[in-house]
């Protein structure tokens, strides 16, 4: 468990010295490595433009995302899709897994409050 909260606070220094792509392209060789997962990524090309803080939130609801997916949901494949309009970042996640009940989950969840924290702080 160390290990793991180490590695995770060592993720900022890694976005900002190899970019968001990079690191998100590592962990999908991770995951497709580790898991029976295939990851699917689509990153529009403005998306540089997005500053630091926002990367990082966005790689940490990745990383929920889809330990959730492959833990809970059983999921063997996971599609991410940054799309840009003149106002917004549209992030879509989708997996293959099992899903899960929205209206009788516990949003009260460490997993699931992270995720909702770190998009509220963006408005989103």
């Amino acid at each position: 468990m160390e290990t793991h909260l180490v590695s995770r606070n060592l993720m900022p220094l890694k976005l900002e010295n190899k970019g968001f792509e990079r690191v998100l392209a590592e962990l999908q060789e991770l995951l497709e490595m580790h898991y029976k997962v295939q990851m699917h990524i689509a990153i529009a090309p403005d998306f540089k433009k997005y500053n630091f803080s926002l990367q990082l939130a966005l790689y940490r609801i990745i990383q929920e995302l889809c330990s959730n997916s492959i833990k809970h949901g059983k999921c063997t494949d996971i599609q991410l899709d940054f799309k840009l309009n003149d106002a917004y970042l549209l992030f879509e996640y989708r997996d293959n897994g099992k899903g899960f009940d929205v209206e009788n989950y516990n949003t009260s969840r460490m997993g699931m409050s992270n995720i909702y924290y770190r998009i509220f702080q963006f408005s989103g």
